[in-house]
């Protein structure tokens, strides 16, 4: 299992280290969903708990292009 999951990952990390997830932790992913959820980036149709599934398959580059945007959407308000 774990040979599995290292060479799927390893094409990833050669193209960039951002393409996985490892600055963002589950707690950090859980708690930016939390924070995300009432602001309706996942749409207010889906549970919080999908919401916090859907993070979990981003990579760090893709959480933060999601924190970036919502920063730059929410101060130009």
């Amino acid at each position: 299992m774990i040979i599995f999951r290292c060479s799927f990952i390893a094409p990833q990390i050669a193209n960039h280290p951002l393409l996985i997830r490892h600055i963002y932790s589950d707690k950090d992913v859980d708690r930016i969903a939390r924070l995300l959820y009432p602001k309706g980036a996942f749409g207010f149709e889906c549970s919080l708990e999908r919401a916090i599934q859907e993070l979990k398959n981003y990579n760090d580059f893709d959480i933060h292009q999601v924190l970036f945007f919502l920063d730059f959407y929410t101060s130009t308000l």
